[in-house]
């Protein structure tokens, strides 16, 4: 990114006339790219995809195969942060096939980074482990602590999700380190997250709000600014519920200006466990508006989850003793209960299951 992205945008336009009139494909392929790269960590994601995309056909014009997988990953990235995951793993797969040799190794850690966190919204939970994995081993050997740092809080969330907090832990508490080093360039809120989401999950609550807490703090660098929303969703987990109704107040604010879906999901769904666990109803209906709006009328397996969960067990958590919705919140059980993808819904499950006396 650039500390003055209007400056540099209307640079870029000025480049692009000269560049345009001479037909310099890899010259307008360059210029298309950047302008991506600006527009991306501002949320102005249509602009973003719109450059890419110019990108792209410039970039096969010139026959470069670097710019071309360049532009692919910028529009993966793009598509992920809009919540259109399928899309995203699609774009950086296409990339993935032609990025071989050297010359693309740090295209291809970025394209597995966003390959990776967009299967666990597929709910592809073993091919996005594979992808982390890969994109660790490659920032390792590159000695490329920025893309260590974010692959490895990948592959804990990955954990998180399969509900192995102590292996989520082991995965990420190395990035913390190496974040804070200074090496990680400013980093160090990603992890930090997923040690304070660990930390929730293993019962180590006093912990998980001091971890959270400073990854809140840490949250400056553009790389993450999307993780902020998530961060205050899952504290507000952690808090009496006046401080909850803060921290989503917070939290939805900063959505206004993001627009991002991922960054949607991060506070909504983790705020509609809490209002879910705690039998808070008028906050859940807040949060499932909030969730649906981001969510579409054609979701992806994870965002349609979460919103299945809310609907049957926000309907046990309103009337208890409904033989109706007894039977079908039996029927969710089983049925997550079949599905080891699914193990991230339980923990929420299992709180409003004691609060109503649902054996």
């Amino acid at each position: 990114s650039t500390p003055q992205p209007e400056r540099a945008l209307a640079v870029l336009a000025q480049a692009e006339g000269p560049a345009l009139a001479g037909q310099m494909a890899g010259e307008l392929a360059r210029i298309h790219a950047i302008r991506g790269n600006i527009h991306f960590p501002a949320g102005r994601l249509e602009d973003c995809l719109a450059a890419h995309r110019q990108a792209l056909v410039w970039a096969r014009q010139a026959g470069r195969a670097t710019a071309e997988a360049g532009a692919l990953v910028g529009l993966a990235w793009a598509h992920y942060q809009k919540g259109e995951f399928a899309a995203a793993d699609a774009q950086a797969s296409q990339c993935l096939a032609m990025a071989e040799g050297p010359v693309f190794d740090r295209i291809r850690l970025s394209a597995l980074r966003v390959r990776g966190v967009s299967r666990v919204f597929l709910l592809r939970h073993d091919a996005a482990e594979g992808d982390a994995r890969q994109a660790i081993a490659l920032a390792v050997a590159q000695a490329d602590s920025f893309n260590e740092v974010l692959a490895r809080t990948t592959l804990g969330t990955i954990c998180l999700e399969r509900g192995h907090g102590e292996a989520a832990w082991d995965a990420v508490e190395p990035a913390v380190a190496l974040a804070e080093s200074g090496n990680g360039m400013g980093i160090a809120a990603a992890p930090l997250w997923v040690l304070g989401a660990a930390a929730s999950a293993l019962g180590r609550r006093d912990e998980a709000v001091a971890l959270l807490g400073r990854a809140r703090e840490a949250c400056g660098h553009p790389a993450i600014r999307f993780g902020l929303p998530r961060i205050l969703g899952t504290l507000s987990c952690l808090v009496p519920p006046a401080e909850r109704a803060a921290l989503i107040d917070e939290g939805a604010a900063l959505l206004d200006r993001m627009g991002a879906a991922h960054s949607a999901f991060g506070l909504w769904a983790a705020a509609m466990q809490a209002a879910l666990a705690f039998g808070e109803h008028e906050l859940l209906d807040r949060c499932i508006a909030g969730f649906e709006r981001f969510a579409g009328d054609d979701p992806a397996p994870w965002p349609a989850m979460m919103m299945a969960l809310c609907r049957r067990y926000g309907a046990l958590s309103r009337m208890p003793r409904d033989d109706e919705v007894r039977r079908d919140a039996l029927a969710f059980r089983a049925m997550v209960q079949g599905r080891p993808e699914l193990a991230w819904l339980q923990p929420s499950m299992r709180a409003v299951e004691a609060r109503v006396g649902l054996d």
